[in-house]
């Protein structure tokens, strides 16, 4: 045991093994940063796909409960009243999927997109007054307004424009008398997500840059 004990010491005062350990402890802190970033996507998706989740609660509730029905004059313009603020994209469907309100229905009412910084060349974005309504569209058969329609909560994501933009879907349905009378269709970009991923990941690739610069010079010091 004595014999084992002190072959492992002797190892640790080597050289190589030094310069085996430092290398290994320098190196390992950027990598725990990308598996912490990871984790930290996941939970920034997870809370905003909650905060679109609660925003169609709301409009789901008010809806169910209001005597008038599921669609009535003057919704739209209040859905791009709230869309406006919550850069989110409301849109109210019928029993069968069709579209009754849509708070952009004459364009996004928040404004242009805010562009994602990325490594590489990207589409350009719209300026600020070149914004035109989107085109109908018929999402009555998309999987997760399906499920809403079914009485079930439903969601996805999708990407848009040559995969520049990544778009979170959720449909709750609309229940009055235990039927499905409507859909809460609410869209909602991930731009700020992979901004601030972005922001994330550029600052581990300046650590990891710093580690193996530390690296080297440790290692002609300690050779």
């Amino acid at each position: 045991m004595r014999r084992v004990l002190r072959w492992l010491v002797d190892e640790l005062f080597r050289i190589r093994t030094r310069l085996l350990l430092v290398n290994v402890l320098i190196v390992a802190v950027p990598l725990l940063g990308i598996a912490f970033a990871r984790f930290y996507e996941r939970e920034m998706l997870r809370a905003l796909e909650q905060d679109m989740i609660d925003q169609a609660e709301v409009l789901r509730w008010m809806l169910s409960s209001d005597p008038r029905g599921v669609h009535h004059a003057g919704l739209g313009d209040q859905l791009a009243k709230a869309a406006k603020e919550t850069r989110t994209r409301i849109r109210v469907l019928g029993p069968q999927g069709q579209l009754l309100a849509d708070s952009h229905a004459k364009g996004p009412p928040e404004g242009p997109e805010e562009p994602v910084p990325s490594y590489r060349p990207t589409r350009e974005w719209p300026e600020e007054g070149t914004l035109v309504a989107p085109d109908p569209v018929d999402v009555s058969q998309r999987s997760e307004v399906q499920a809403a329609l079914q009485g079930n909560y439903g969601a996805t994501t999708r990407f848009w424009e040559n995969r520049d933009l990544l778009y979170l879907f959720t449909a709750l349905p609309i229940l009055r008398d235990g039927s499905v009378q409507g859909v809460v269709y609410v869209t909602r970009s991930t731009n700020p997500v992979r901004a601030a991923m972005y922001r994330l990941r550029t600052s581990l690739f300046m650590i990891l840059a710093v580690a193996l610069a530390l690296t080297a010079v440790l290692s002609t010091f300690l050779a």
